[in-house]
């Protein structure tokens, strides 16, 4: 390997006290950059501004610059200005639509309203009417609904003449007309759903339908599907079968393609590599973990030498370098510092060659960023996280405003007006307050353009402000409810002559009031009493509540015929509450018929007994049941009845701590610590009486 070497020996000896292994040497192997394009490493560090110096990534592959330049243009923007971009809702299109905006600051700046939406300004775009048609708002309280109660009205020619200047038809309002939210009916408008869902039989883009069933156009919502992923699917030609070749295939697209061009025992770069007809694989370099075997095959074929031993290998063990490489130590002056400088480089040829070219704020394509003389970093195109950022420098310097915060930035994310629909805010008589008021508006375009023509005043609109339609009020217009009735709600009346009808079926025009009594007394809704009602029946007379048709099944009867008054319920008697008998022994609970007990699911598992239940059943399928009785003291009469339904497993009863449960015959029948097994299809009756069960 010596062959060729033309150094001599004291340059050899330059490599004498080198501490440099083989392989740091070896990163000079095919190193092109000039000693002052290596320098240009010197001194810098890993994520730091080192003005004429190389710039180094910091630890998560931050670029710090005191200056940054694409194309040479300086960015004037602060990096707190640029961050203000820095929100996923931003797209390049809002950005771009400052560049059309004719409107002032103070004019953008009245859409910072809570209350306004980007509908809101929407609507602004269909608004016939003038500023002055608008403000006749300006002070109305009234909601929609109150003013349709206009809806109606007999006024006169003039009052109608109100309306002028309406530009919907009665046809284009009437499609509203039986609409229902949510639901289809042709013919009609779409009213959005409570989830804000539109129900349509078929959907049409341009007029063309869609065929496709709901459920394969939620194909569509996947995430991870883009536009080009449909796209791709217009070039596809296979079948089915074909395509499904490809099923349990776990390679990506890119593995796949490895194969794509691929030949036989031929080198194709980049592509996967095919064994030749005889077993043979054609390199154009090989490589071990990584490394470039860079010796010819001729050279390779050195070792096919039946007098070469391993010993003669293991001296070469140490170098790699060509003879070529060696003679670079053919240099006067050359030093073995120089060499003991390597020591320190872990950078690969290819690395250090970043350098070899590079010019301080200079952009020199492929090559190493070197910060310019203030520190500057020159690109002609800027990336974060791999991801090209379009705007020019001009664009990006409109985040140079000391005024500007990422507030304002996060706002553009959620307008979807275009900039001329906001230059509609270009006016100098247009105000904040009157932006705000709009934030309040909950109607369309075409319901505020009713309103081009009106000259009535808000004082004379909010007439028809009311609480209830149909009932009156002090200085508000009459209306007549749903049901044609107007309630005058207690509403003293001067001056009022009625000259027909009648009143509870009384004429009017008598010249004395009604006595009161009615010989029939109807309600069609509730009857309210405020205070005691007192109803005095003659003896032999009965008070019935019953239906008109037939009193004799009323539902309740109060009849005093024979001298006793007694209540009798043709119905169903539903208490909540307690029945007393009486405060007397002589009273009593007497029930004609029979008597029936609601009862409850059946206790499956461990269970104390409350005082809402009787008739109680038990389940033991599943596991053991132990019922537990309240406290006989306190429940003294409340009886229960036990139905034990199913046995499987042991049912047991046992009172409350510190009592005993008796048997018929006085003896115990069970403790709390000694519970009674109850047996299977039987009943059980028990009660407490004088605090003992």
């Amino acid at each position: 390997m010596l062959d060729g070497i033309t150094a001599d020996v004291n340059e050899l000896n330059i490599l004498d006290g080198v501490t440099s292994t083989a392989a740091e040497l070896n990163i000079l192997d095919g190193v092109t950059s000039t000693a002052a394009e290596l320098n240009l490493v010197d001194g810098s560090v890993k994520g730091t501004v080192v003005n004429t110096k190389a710039v180094i990534y910091g630890d998560s592959g931050e670029v710090n610059a005191t200056t940054l330049q694409v194309g040479g243009t300086a960015i004037t923007a602060t990096p707190a200005e640029i961050n203000y971009l820095d929100n996923d809702d931003l797209t390049a299109a809002d950005i771009t639509k400052l560049a059309a905006l004719s409107a002032t600051a103070a004019e953008i700046n009245y859409l910072d309203n809570d209350d306004l939406t980007a509908a809101d300004i929407t609507k602004l775009a269909a608004i016939t009417a003038t500023a002055d048609e608008l403000n006749i708002l300006d002070g109305v309280t009234s909601t929609a609904a109150e003013i349709n109660v206009l809806d109606g009205i007999t006024s006169t020619v003039s009052e109608l003449n109100i309306l002028d200047g309406v530009t919907s038809t009665a046809a284009e309002i009437n499609l509203v007309d039986g609409s229902s939210a949510g639901t289809i009916v042709n013919s009609k408008a779409v009213i959005y759903g409570a989830s804000g869902e539109v129900n349509a039989t078929t959907i049409q883009v341009g007029g063309t339908a869609i065929t496709a069933t709901p459920a394969e156009i939620n194909y569509l919502d996947n995430d991870a599907l883009t536009a080009a992923d449909i796209t791709k699917l217009a070039a596809i030609d296979a079948t089915a079968a074909e395509l499904n070749i490809l099923d349990g295939v776990t390679s990506t697209a890119a593995e796949l393609n490895l194969v794509d061009g691929s030949v036989k025992g031929t080198v194709v770069n980049t592509k996967a590599v095919i064994y030749g007809d005889s077993g043979e694989v054609n390199a154009t370099t090989l490589q071990v973990g990584g490394t470039a075997i860079t010796a010819t095959p001729a050279e390779i074929n050195y070792l096919d030498n039946d007098a070469l031993t391993a010993g003669d290998i293991t001296k070469l063990a140490a170098l790699t370098a060509t003879a070529a490489e060696i003679n670079y130590l053919d240099n006067d002056d050359l030093t073995a510092a120089d060499i003991t400088k390597l020591a320190a480089v872990d950078s690969t040829a290819a690395e250090l060659n970043l350098v070899d070219g590079s010019s301080a704020g200079t952009i020199v394509n492929g090559k190493a960023v070197v910060y310019g003389s203030s520190g500057e970093v020159n690109a002609t195109t800027l990336q974060v996280g791999g991801t090209a950022i379009t705007a020019t420098p001009a664009e990006i310097n409109y985040l140079d405003n000391d005024d500007l915060t990422a507030a304002d930035i996060t706002k553009l994310a959620a307008i979807t007006s275009t900039a001329a629909e906001i230059n509609y805010l270009d006016n100098d008589d247009l105000t904040a307050d009157d932006i705000t008021k709009l934030a309040a508006l909950s109607a369309t375009a075409a319901e505020l353009n009713i309103l081009d023509g009106v000259t009535a005043t808000a004082a004379e609109l909010n007439y028809v402000d009311i609480t209830t339609l149909g009932t009156a009020q002090a200085s508000k217009a009459i209306t007549v409810s749903s049901s044609s009735v107007i309630d005058f709600n207690n509403i003293d009346m001067t001056n009022v002559d009625i000259n027909s009808g009648a009143i509870d079926g009384t004429a009017i025009g008598a010249n004395s009031r009604s006595s009161g009594k009615f010989t029939a007394l109807q309600a069609s809704g509730n009857a309210d009493f405020t205070s005691d009602v007192d109803i005095s029946l003659d003896s032999g007379t009965a008070f019935r509540v019953g239906t008109t048709s037939n009193l004799l099944k009323s539902v309740l009867i109060v009849d005093t015929t024979d001298g006793s008054p007694q209540v009798t319920i043709a119905g169903d008697l539903v208490v909540n509450e307690s029945i007393t008998a009486g405060d007397t022994e002589s009273g009593a609970i007497r029930i004609k018929g029979g008597l029936k007990y609601d009862v409850d699911t059946a206790k499956t598992a461990a269970t104390t007994l409350s005082t809402s239940e009787h008739v109680v059943t038990t389940d033991s399928s599943g596991g053991a049941v132990s019922l537990s009785l309240p406290a006989a003291a306190s429940n003294s009469g409340q009886e229960y009845q036990i139905v034990v339904i199913d046995n499987t497993n042991s049912t047991t009863l046992k009172p409350f701590a510190g009592e005993v449960i008796y048997d018929t015959d006085g003896s115990t029948l069970a403790t709390t610590a000694s519970p009674a097994t109850l047996g299977a299809n039987r009943i059980y009756k028990i009660m407490p009486i004088n605090r003992k069960w």
